[in-house]
């Protein structure tokens, strides 16, 4: 193919051997993610459907957030969560995306978290996930929009793609687990996430 000056052209084979490579497509991937998480922040954020935490949440979690965290968290309700719009991309070019968003819980974006409601979700199984959630708030917080996203991805990558083997995701699990066997027994999880490594 003829490459003409400012743009690119590329053989289709070439671009799929690319994003094959998983590593190779990492560059790639993390700025298309960033925007991304972005635009769902600020979707989701000002939507309308966006809350802070109520009363009985600052309460809960207060023993084991700080108050600007609790105060700065935004909270969205979905029917179910959304794909990343560049998934049908990936899957053009025969690649299966990584992690199917949309059967998750809750996801976090920067300071918003976005619960998918998937039917209703009973109260007592409600805190465990607001609090794994404002566990990544925190670690968003405390790493850098730009720079948690870097690095989830690339402990994503070198754990073969495995959401559960990913170190921010299994911190995560296990200070949500931590709450639920004694939520009692409060402990700080920004000095958990300023320690962890």
């Amino acid at each position: 193919m003829k490459k003409q000056r400012g743009t690119f052209a590329a053989d289709p084979r070439l671009i799929i051997n690319i994003f094959m490579d998983i590593r190779r497509m990492l560059p790639l991937a993390v700025p298309l993610v960033q925007v991304w998480v972005g635009s769902q922040r600020k979707q989701h954020r000002f939507s309308g459907n966006a809350r802070p935490l109520n009363d009985t949440e600052h309460e809960v979690f207060s023993p084991f957030f700080s108050s600007g965290v609790l105060e700065k968290t935004s909270l969205s309700e979905v029917a179910e969560l959304s794909n990343p719009w560049f998934y049908p991309a990936l899957r053009r070019f025969g690649i299966e995306p990584p992690l199917d968003i949309s059967y998750a819980g809750g996801i976090t974006f920067d300071d918003t978290i976005v619960i998918a409601r998937h039917g209703q979700v009973p109260v007592r199984d409600w805190h465990p996930l607001l609090f794994h959630e404002l566990v990544h708030v925190v670690q968003y917080t405390t790493l850098g929009r730009n720079a948690f996203i870097d690095r989830y991805l690339r402990c994503l990558v070198a754990t073969g793609m495995d959401y559960h083997q990913n170190p921010f995701e299994r911190q995560a699990y296990a200070l949500q687990n931590r709450f639920e066997s004694a939520p009692h027994i409060a402990f700080s999880v920004e000095a958990e996430v300023r320690n962890f490594e």
